[in-house]
């Protein structure tokens, strides 16, 4: 397979391998380009290589004006590209691969240093979509990843339990997604406030987001309007308005008129409490309070502008009051950027440039 690329003026420091569809809605997209955007002002030559999209390929260049951008048009084009991609990277014989989890992909035994971003539970995600392959999983895992280098999980959670079996001398390390205060403004108040807002951004083939929930809790709530952004829902509860994928600007304008953002409600059905989801981090930083059922890394401690659901096996319909309460306390109000500043991207993209330095000595 010819790309057209000229490698041999490259020798980048870091070549980030990851992909990712749907440029322009996406939260992953957001995060890649502050990224990228801070490693290069700590001084790295970084390269991207995306399996993405035709629509999304201006997106990418964007952040990269020399982007390797691979699009699959069948399913046996996404495969090559799998079992291709990081040979691709190998090619441009940078210091580093940062490699964004990928599943299946190939990752042929190099020189070069590979290091794994591990952002949920493969094994319990892929059970929920399909036996089969999370028997797949299940019996190459080990062979698999048996050539990566260091891995950074985004919880403590997931970094115990090591599901792709890494032995003990690899080295890993924790690093949560940070928070956007440098270029995700505060969201404008709504300028006439009918009905209490709250927005959900998620997709019906991942149950863990907990659509399913929304619908109940929109059902309890029927004095409140219900934002499903990310799915466009088939639903007999008339507070519940719901849409596909929509522009920046769409987006926010939903967002605006409301007053609470919520994040994944059933983390507890792949068996996980931790996680830090990028919608959360992302309704903060547009000012929104949050309603979170999970342990998040960077919130643990008791903040006005998080409505913490317990973990456990309550109808969700039994925290409806209680989340119409504090959604009633933000009515009018913003959280303000500072309160987020010990969370934000720069700090955490330091840590990992410097995690990445590890392994050139």
């Amino acid at each position: 397979m010819k790309l057209g690329i000229n490698v041999h003026s490259k020798n980048p420091d870091i070549v980030y391998v990851l992909a990712c569809y749907g440029a322009a809605t996406s939260g992953v997209y957001k995060k890649v380009a502050r990224q990228v955007n801070e490693w290069k002002k700590q001084g790295e030559k970084v390269t991207l290589i995306v399996e993405s999209d035709r629509e999304s390929v201006s997106f990418w260049h964007q952040i990269d004006t020399e982007a390797v951008v691979v699009c699959n048009t069948n399913v046996f084009g996404k495969w090559w590209h799998r079992f291709r991609i990081v040979e691709i990277a190998l090619k441009f014989k940078p210091k580093t691969i940062y490699l964004r989890d990928i599943f299946p992909i190939w990752i042929p035994k190099s020189d070069t240093k590979v290091i794994l971003e591990v952002q949920s539970s493969f094994a319990r995600e892929i059970q929920m979509r399909s036996r089969l392959k999370a028997w797949f999983f299940q019996v190459i895992r080990r062979f698999h990843y048996r050539n990566i280098n260091g891995v950074v999980y985004v919880t403590e959670e997931l970094q115990k339990l090591n599901e792709l079996s890494f032995q003990a001398d690899i080295p890993t390390t924790v690093i949560s997604n940070g928070f956007d205060t440098q270029f995700t403004s505060t969201l404008d108040l709504p300028s006439q406030l009918e009905s209490i807002g709250f927005l959900f951004v998620g997709h019906p083939n991942q149950a863990w987001h907990g659509l399913d929930l929304i619908e109940k809790l929109a059902g309890s709530l029927k004095e409140c309007k219900f934002y499903v952004v990310g799915s466009k829902l088939e639903t007999n509860t008339p507070n519940l308005l719901s849409f596909s994928a929509l522009s920046e600007r769409e987006y926010r304008m939903i967002a605006q008129e409301c007053s609470v953002g919520i994040g994944p409600l059933a983390h507890h059905r792949i068996g996980m409490t931790e996680a830090c989801p990028l919608k959360v981090r992302e309704y903060l930083s547009m000012g929104l309070p949050v309603a979170i059922r999970h342990v998040d890394p960077d919130l643990k401690s008791n903040h006005d502008f998080v409505f913490s659901i317990p973990i456990d096996d309550e109808p969700i319909e039994s925290f409806a009051s209680d989340l119409f309460e504090f959604a009633l306390k933000w009515v009018g109000r913003r959280v303000e950027h500072t309160k987020l500043l010990p969370w934000n991207y720069q700090a955490k993209e330091l840590k990992r440039i410097r995690f990445l330095k590890s392994f050139e000595s």
